[in-house]
């Protein structure tokens, strides 16, 4: 086997390094929505690259055609693995089933097998003749029937994982949520493999016999990497936005490390009467320039809890003000979670309900000072009556007269007890209340009963 270096050789050299660089950066970052999948890419792409790097070294034929051969694992995995990506990455994993992989693989499993049958059958290639340049050794191929099939298949996953990027990207731009530069990014992704598609179309090809789309799959790579890694909004602000979120009346702020804005819902657009699209990547200081004392109030704290009143169209307004971390998966934060509530008709219910509170405890003061005073007042005429009538029943009565004063003596006790409850009632509010255990006679209680009603039933008919 003879080795033959060209120059040819270091732009898919160079191909192969970056696109393994990618695939340790996607495996690091496997969390991410879409990694997996867009490791798999990269390294189909590295692989593919590689092989033409080995073919292109060994110039003998028709040891050439063996190592031809060994690009053609990452050429056919690449398009199944780029719509994976896609749909990860655009919020939609639920359509990876098992059924739809295995459906996937279907095709790229078959189209292997006649790579390496191909002597035999022909379905890929019915001719090969070796093509020699000043510069390098290629294959002049006449292709068979499975080449056009495994071609128009590989085309149309490509398509569709074009369309789904493109909707994406313009939902994306719709609901103001991605960076500038991300849109950027995809769409330089996305373009650079339909211009070569396009110019090989043409006839434009500088490396004559060579296949420029691992160089401009590697470009794409890069820029889906800018586009997933350095922004890393799916972390910050979530691709798939969650309806609650965007329709709850608590106002929500998303920060990154730099404290520039990220995110805003529409009820923290209208407390600080801008939209996102005016103050995304803006510094917090800036772009809430309205309550910039309470922005630095807590500009460097990763947690608070507190009620906050804010000025807000001239209106006194009292918010509820969480503040927290967004942590990586890892454990690092990426961000910060600010979140107020609108308590002011809580506040404001709670004012009045003191306010109430205050009245009716005044009230219930003034009642029992009243009740007291008004006990006190009749007490003392009534211990006039009691001791009267006591002189009384000392004097010579007769015995229908001394009945008579010891009924007023008894009704007079029976009145000054009913005075002396009601100054209990006014210690039972004051919780001062004692009570006092004093001896009960059930008979002299009911002949007292009995004298107190006597005169009633002398009026009776």
């Amino acid at each position: 086997m003879h080795w033959q270096f060209t120059l040819y050789e270091i732009p898919y050299a160079i191909a192969t390094v970056i696109s393994l660089w990618l695939v340790n950066i996607a495996w690091w970052r496997r969390y991410v929505p879409g990694a997996l999948a867009y490791g798999l890419l990269m390294f189909a792409v590295a692989e593919w690259s590689l092989g033409i790097v080995l073919a292109q070294g060994n110039a003998g034929f028709p040891i050439i055609i063996v190592w031809n051969n060994v690009p053609l694992l990452g050429m056919v995995i690449v398009p199944a693995a780029l719509l994976a990506f896609s749909l990860q990455y655009t919020g939609r994993s639920r359509w990876l089933s098992l059924p739809v992989i295995i459906l996937l693989v279907i095709e790229p499993f078959i189209t292997l097998l006649l790579v390496w049958t191909n002597a035999k059958y022909g379905l890929i290639t019915s001719s090969t003749t070796l093509s020699r340049s000043a510069s390098f050794s290629a294959e002049a191929l006449t292709y068979g029937s499975w080449f056009w099939i495994n071609a128009v298949y590989s085309y149309l996953l490509v398509l569709l994982s074009t369309i789904l990027l493109v909707w994406f990207i313009l939902e994306r731009i719709r609901s103001d949520s991605l960076y500038r530069g991300q849109v950027i990014a995809l769409l330089i992704a996305i373009l650079v493999p339909w211009i070569l598609v396009v110019l090989v179309a043409l006839g434009w090809n500088p490396l004559s016999g060579l296949d420029l789309t691992p160089l401009a799959l590697t470009i794409t790579g890069l820029a889906l990497y800018w586009a997933i890694f350095h922004y890393r909004s799916e972390e910050l602000a979530p691709v798939a936005r969650n309806i609650v979120v965007e329709s709850m009346s608590d106002a929500v702020i998303v920060t990154d490390s730099h404290h520039r804005i990220t995110d805003l819902n529409p009820a923290a657009e209208r407390l600080i009467g801008r939209k996102l699209s005016e103050v995304k990547g803006q510094s917090s200081l800036r772009a809430v320039s309205a309550f910039s004392d309470q922005v630095r109030r807590f500009y460097n704290l990763s947690s608070a809890h507190e009620e906050l009143a804010l000025k807000v169209d001239g209106e006194q307004r009292y918010f509820d003000l969480r503040i927290s971390l967004l942590p990586e998966r890892r454990g690092s934060p990426t961000g910060r979670l600010i979140v107020l509530h609108d308590v002011t008709e809580r506040r404001l219910a709670m004012q009045a309900m003191g306010q109430a509170r205050a009245a009716a405890e005044a009230a219930n003061e003034a009642k029992s000072a009243f009740l007291a005073m008004m006990s006190h007042e009749i007490r003392t005429p009534m211990n006039a009556i009691i001791g009267m009538t006591s002189l009384l029943l000392d004097t010579n009565l007769t015995p229908e007269q001394e009945d008579y004063a010891e009924t007023v003596r008894s009704s007079s006790d029976a009145l000054l007890s009913i005075i002396n409850d009601i100054l209990d009632f006014s210690k039972i509010e004051a919780g001062k209340l004692e009570l006092e255990r004093h001896p009960f006679d059930l008979h002299e209680c009911i002949e007292s009963a009995f004298d107190l009603n006597r005169p009633l039933t002398w009026l009776q008919p």
